[in-house]
């Protein structure tokens, strides 16, 4: 016998090889049968199809900017609302400090502040959270005319630690509006539907897109997973001497 078939002979897969490769492959595809026949006698609806699938197959549906309303969105809505967590676990609040004087400016001491509130121009807006597990923390802003901006995206929160975010304050424009803010809070993870979203509300191009997709997913899915303070501001007026 030559080198070249010893070689080949002692290299090639054994038959208990073989047969495990087989009864895993046998497995597999017993699994992705009933998934589908589960799914077509409708005892799992599409999202659980998807995760279902997931599980046996490994890889996940991109979650970064997917279709509104398509399955892939619906999976991955249902995902992101399973990592959120109760800003009200985390004693969150809002802290209000009124500008006094202009020029130098001088401000009041902070004091909490309850959705519907009113609020002046030139006002600033602080969270603070005591976190009892480690997280994440998203504030966003959303003004009359539908359009985001992200306070914080990536602050990252650990346990036992006290937070005033963010630092210096969110002054307020003095201009007549409504003010929304959003005040998220996740599992210390990668959550692409946000960061992505977030990530490129400054782009010129793309950015009024990012916050309709952040509309579709505050007004929707992830209704019930943030706290809402909803503020309405007026000019800010010089106090008068008496």
């Amino acid at each position: 016998m030559s080198l070249q078939s010893q070689f080949q002979i002692q290299n090639a897969p054994s038959g208990p090889t073989w047969q495990r490769i087989g009864v895993l492959l046998t497995i597999l595809s017993i699994l992705v049968s009933v998934v589908i026949w589960r799914f077509q006698l409708g005892l799992i609806g599409p999202i659980q199809a998807l995760q279902l699938c997931e599980y046996v197959l490994g890889p996940k549906p991109d979650c970064t900017a997917p279709i509104l309303e398509t399955e892939t969105w619906k999976y991955c809505t249902e995902n992101l609302a399973t990592q959120t967590l109760d800003p009200i676990v985390f004693h969150t609040k809002m802290l209000h400090r009124t500008l006094l004087n202009l020029n130098p400016a001088i401000y009041g001491p902070p004091q909490p502040i309850s959705s519907g509130a009113t609020l002046h121009g030139g006002d600033k807006l602080q969270v603070s959270l005591d976190p009892p597990v480690a997280a994440r923390i998203y504030l966003l802003h959303r003004d009359a005319s539908g359009n985001f901006t992200a306070f914080l995206s990536d602050q990252h929160l650990k346990v036992g630690q006290q937070y005033l975010l963010p630092k210096g304050g969110i002054q307020l424009y003095n201009a007549e509006t409504n003010d929304k803010f959003y005040v998220i809070v996740a599992a210390d993870d990668v959550h692409p539907m946000l960061d992505y979203q977030i990530g490129v509300l400054k782009d010129a191009t793309v950015g009024p897109a990012a916050s309709k997709r952040l509309a579709a997913l505050l007004d929707g899915p992830l209704v019930g997973h943030y706290l809402l303070f909803d503020y309405q501001t007026k000019l800010w007026l010089a106090p008068t001497a008496n």
